[in-house]
Parts: C-alpha cells; sequence; structure tokens
C-alpha cells in the first residue's frame, strides 16, 4: 500500500481486499473480467522492445550453451573422447566466434518485429493478448 502514509488507512484497505476476497471465494460476487479496461496496463514501445530483446538473447544464450554441449560432449565417431576438450574451447577464441555466429537470430527477431509489429515469442512475453 504505497498510496496511504497513515497506518490505520492501510488496515483498513486491507480489511475491505480481504471482505471482497471472501465475497469471492464463497461465489457471492464474479471474478474481474481480465479484458476490462481496468485491468490493463500501458506498456511504452521501449519497454515492449526490451522485451522482445530480452527473450531474443534468452534464446540466443540457449543456443549456444547447446552448441557449446555439443562440442564438448559428443564425441565423434570411432573415438573415445568429445570433440573438443572445455581448454582448448576457452583458449581458442574462434570456437567460442563459431558457436555464437551459428546460433544467433537476434537482428531477424528484432528487425522482423520492427517492421511488421508482429509479435513471435516463445513465452508470450507475459502479455495477456
Amino acid at each position: 500500500m504505497v498510496h496511504t502514509a497513515n497506518g490505520f488507512e492501510k488496515m483498513q484497505s486491507f480489511c475491505v481486499m480481504f471482505q471482497k476476497l471472501m465475497a469471492l471465494v464463497r461465489g457471492d460476487i464474479d471474478g474481474d473480467n481480465q479484458d476490462a479496461m481496468s485491468c490493463h496496463d500501458i506498456l511504452s514501445s521501449g519497454q515492449l522492445y526490451s522485451m522482445v530483446l530480452r527473450e531474443s538473447l534468452e534464446v540466443l544464450m540457449a543456443r549456444v550453451k547447446a552448441t557449446l554441449r555439443k562440442f564438448t560432449w559428443k564425441p565423434d565417431f570411432g573415438r573415445k573422447r568429445a570433440r573438443y576438450q572445455i581448454d582448448e574451447l576457452m583458449s581458442n577464441p574462434k570456437l567460442l566466434q563459431q558457436a555464437i555466429q551459428s546460433s544467433s537470430d537476434i537482428s531477424r527477431s528484432i528487425s522482423g518485429f520492427l517492421a511488421t509489429g508482429n509479435l513471435r515469442s516463445r513465452s508470450g512475453l507475459d502479455l495477456m493478448q
């Protein structure tokens, strides 16, 4: 309760919220409609852009992780050891660069979003619609 400075007002607000919760549980009142205008948030373009960018970076990092795991754990045919050892990955920046380049599509997803306005998201970006 940030909007109240008085402790008594906060207690009154909590009592009203608790009474509404109990009425909802008993079935005396209906729940809020998620499509009502009072339930909508204003989302600025910068916030939406940063959410799309964050998800694109998460996908990129997951792909890089999978590629590096494949480099270090997948044995080649007829050999008992992994294709690359972890020491080789750390000492050779070209291997890390190859893993990043093979899995990067951030610019494609961001430019597609900016050009069309259509959101293609795996997680939904915590948006209702």
